[in-house]
């Protein structure tokens, strides 16, 4: 076996920043019409809920890079993996209590 593969010899942490990146600009451009095209589809006796539900939706978006980048971050600079890995458990919580939310 040749010591080339992208994850033995540690090439895999420079495309870390960039797929995090991509992966962010996609879900913003599904996350935003979907935001849109539920509050044009709801009744005018259902605002308050439409509004907060939009607000909600938009602060997600805002958090998501956010905790996404210091995960990565933790990745890509992995040294103490004991402790590293606890601290990425607790940053996973925002994303995912983030859209449980939304949802």
């Amino acid at each position: 076996m040749s010591g080339n593969y992208c994850c033995r010899s540690g090439r895999w942490r420079h495309y870390l920043g960039p797929c995090m990146v991509g992966a962010y600009c996609v879900f913003v451009v599904v996350v935003i019409p979907v935001c849109v095209a539920e509050m044009v589809t709801q009744t005018q006796q259902t605002l308050s809920r439409r509004v907060g539900w939009f607000v909600a939706g938009m602060l997600v978006v805002i958090t998501l890079p956010i905790s996404v980048w210091d995960i990565g971050f933790h990745l890509y600079h992995y040294t103490n993996p004991p402790l590293q890995r606890h601290i990425i458990r607790i940053l996973w919580m925002v994303p995912v209590y983030g859209i449980c939310s939304v949802c």
